[in-house]
């Protein structure tokens, strides 16, 4: 049969950014991207990253997180604006109660915070253990205690009651979750676990696209399309951290269509660049894995 086969999680990544992008350009009002991008973060930091080493973990996190503090970085030096917080993760610290601009870059705050914790989970030697022997539980557990944290620990207004580290790390933990869920009885058991959690703290369209997206990434492992449409939700997978970076900037400049449309150019470019960057830089002489991170975002 024609078509090309393709990873859900690869296509989910494709449509959530686009959600992302659409949604603020102001051209549909479908919020919930950024979070289904979170849990999807997850659920390839468990495929990609369990079993390896600490220090090719560090470094599998590093490359993904660098080019979006440098980016944040240089956003902050060119236009004076109050982003130096973002860029070290420190949003719902210093701006807790405040809106945009301040919390523009939510999403990469968390993933500064949220991943080197995962990796912590890895390698504290009790966890560890017991990750080992129970992995299913483990997730769970983990999920629900994060989920407690979030309720106890987090402020209940926004921006920090959704966009906070503390608020979405039970998202990640919940992607995680749903890679270790290998039989149907445990599909089930995160099925419902989604259900209750995404339907406790979200309403409107992050409800529904959030907990769709979950239950697709559960039930739905590939999926078949047609082979230009398979190639560009590839390509804006493999792109979506540099479109989500670069589209605040475009919003500066261009709104509606317009926005999207240059968001995806300079999203599609920029990770050009990057790629033919890395090799260049791997050639320092540092011992670090040749492969590229492969995570929700990267």
């Amino acid at each position: 049969s024609g078509g090309r086969g393709m990873e859900t999680s690869v296509l989910l990544r494709a449509l959530a950014i686009l959600m992302v992008l659409g949604s603020h350009a102001a051209v549909i009002d479908i919020r919930g991207g950024a979070h289904l991008l979170m849990a999807l973060v997850g659920y390839n930091f468990a495929r990609f990253q369990i079993g390896r080493s600490l220090a090719a973990m560090s470094v599998s996190i590093g490359w993904m997180l660098a080019p979006a503090v440098i980016w944040v970085g240089l956003v902050a030096v060119w236009a004076w604006q109050p982003y130096t917080p973002q860029a070290l993760g420190l949003t719902w610290i210093t701006q807790p109660g405040t809106d945009d601009p301040d919390w523009r870059y939510w999403f990469i705050g968390a993933l500064l915070w949220v991943l080197p914790l995962a990796l912590l989970m890895l390698h504290v030697p009790a966890l560890a253990r017991w990750r080992s022997r129970w992995p299913f539980r483990w997730a769970v557990a983990a999920t629900i205690a994060a989920f407690v944290l979030a309720v106890v620990a987090v402020p209940d207004a926004r921006p920090s009651s959704l966009f906070s580290p503390w608020a979405v790390l039970w998202v990640f933990l919940l992607g995680w979750a749903v890679w270790e869920a290998r039989t149907d009885r445990q599909r089930l058991v995160v099925s419902a676990l989604s259900l209750a959690l995404v339907a406790t703290t979200f309403s409107g369209s992050r409800l529904w696209l959030i907990g769709v997206g979950v239950m697709i990434l559960i039930w739905v492992p590939r999926v078949r399309l047609p082979g230009f449409v398979g190639f560009a939700a590839a390509a804006l997978a493999q792109s979506s951290l540099f479109i989500y970076l670069a589209h605040w900037q475009v919003l500066d400049v261009a709104r509606n269509w317009y926005a999207v449309g240059l968001s995806l150019i300079a999203g599609l470019a920029l990770t050009w660049v990057w790629s033919r960057m890395l090799p260049a830089i791997r050639r320092v002489r540092w011992r670090v894995p040749s492969e590229q991170p492969r995570m929700a975002l990267s």
